[in-house]
């Protein structure tokens, strides 16, 4: 399961808020948290105190901190690629180098002996493949950028490239969402969000989370500017739950047809899943009802149809019960619409399906639902295998 991490701003907040906001992102299942020391005009011992400090408060809640730094920095501090003292002296746990070393420096800092995780900016792929050679990749971890300014970030087609270009190199990868509180800050003074990829800057912080866990080739996804709610906070934790599994009945009887084939459906389809809303249609009927929403694992078998996403173990779980054919005036099924195989084709009935390219309703299917509007956009990200969890909007 991805790492969650959250990011502070220390100069900004009191001691107090501080340690509140800490509280509460321990509480709701984050594990590491991100700041940026460059951006702080403070001298060495300044830095010492302030980051220490921090970095203390932030271990107590069982966190790991990692900071930005560029080589600017590690003059001003006077550290060094071979002298990580500094940092280990603040009880540092990742530096994150915003820019790197323009030499075979990268790979020292890699191989310090204080076992102070390195991570590099992902955009900077050429430079770092020319210095740090390919044996020390599987210990290297990048982390995108954030933007303050709106329109510059990162399109969802570069950063699946840039992520993939990372993966094929064993290296681990990081990328930053963004809370959608009010006046949420960053280190600089832009208050429109922090995001990795522009289209999450005004999304829901839970969504742009579903968004990115379906891209995939992500290890580690960070809320860039803070405070984040406590009602994102709480949105965030029942999502990791539910895609986990952690809230499931675990009193169903094993003859339950919502999990009877669920090792089965496993299987065939992808280990983790994702969650999508649907509104559905009033008069539909209890077992079609039940088919969409009591059934933990809809997956698909992999096949690679253009026209929809098929969850197939829905008609062994539901095998002997009647779906009655139902009219729907429409004469096609539209992307994003949500079917069930009725009585006309026996063999496959009780089968759910997703739409994904229109095609004609030739009463074999009961249209039941439709993934909601807002979240149309997520079938661009699924693929063939995908296992996904279906919950009224």
């Amino acid at each position: 399961m991805v790492k969650l991490g959250v990011s502070v701003y220390p100069e900004q907040e009191s001691a107090e808020e501080l340690a509140s906001y800490l509280e509460r992102v321990a509480a709701a299942g984050f594990k590491k948290v991100f700041t940026s020391m460059f951006s702080v005009d403070e001298g060495a011992d300044a830095l010492v105190e302030r980051f220490g400090s921090l970095a203390a408060r932030v271990h107590e809640f069982g966190m790991e901190l990692s900071v930005d730094v560029n080589p600017m920095l590690f003059d001003r501090i006077g550290a060094a690629a071979d002298n990580l003292e500094i940092f280990h002296r603040m009880g540092i746990d990742v530096l994150r180098m915003d820019m790197p070393f323009f030499d075979e420096r990268n790979a020292a800092l890699i191989e310090n002996p204080y076992g102070i995780g390195i991570e590099f900016n992902a955009m900077m792929e050429d430079l770092l493949c020319r210095f740090i050679p390919a044996e020390l990749m599987p210990k290297v971890a990048v982390c995108h950028n954030f933007y303050p300014q709106r329109f510059t970030a990162e399109s969802v087609e570069a950063y699946c490239q840039m992520n993939a270009f990372w993966k094929a190199r064993g290296a681990r990868v990081g990328a930053f969402v963004s809370s959608q509180s009010e006046g949420a800050r960053g280190p600089w003074p832009v208050r429109e969000g922090l995001p990795t990829v522009e289209n999450h800057r005004d999304m829901p912080l839970e969504l742009q989370i579903r968004h990115m866990l379906l891209l995939g080739d992500v290890d580690e996804i960070l809320i860039g500017n803070e405070p984040a709610t406590d009602e994102e906070l709480a949105a965030v934790g029942a999502l990791m739950r539910k895609l986990s599994g952690e809230d499931e009945k675990e009193d169903r009887a094993a003859d339950d047809p919502t999990r009877q084939f669920d090792g089965l459906a496993a299987f065939f389809g992808a280990s983790e899943r994702t969650l999508l809303h649907i509104d559905l249609d009033e008069n539909i009927s209890a077992v079609e009802r039940s088919i969409a929403l009591d059934y933990h694992r809809h997956s698909d078998g992999g096949d690679g149809t253009e026209y929809m996403l098929r969850s197939r173990m829905t008609r062994m779980s539901y095998r002997g019960q009647t779906i009655a054919p139902r009219t729907w005036a429409e004469p096609m099924f539209h992307r994003g619409d949500i079917v069930v195989v009725n009585d006309n084709l026996e063999h496959y009935r009780a089968e759910l399906q997703v739409v994904l390219k229109d095609m004609p309703n030739d009463g074999q299917r009961n249209h039941i639902g439709r993934i909601t509007p807002k979240e149309l956009f997520l079938l661009d990200a699924l693929e063939p295998r995908v296992t996904f969890l279906l919950e009224e909007a």
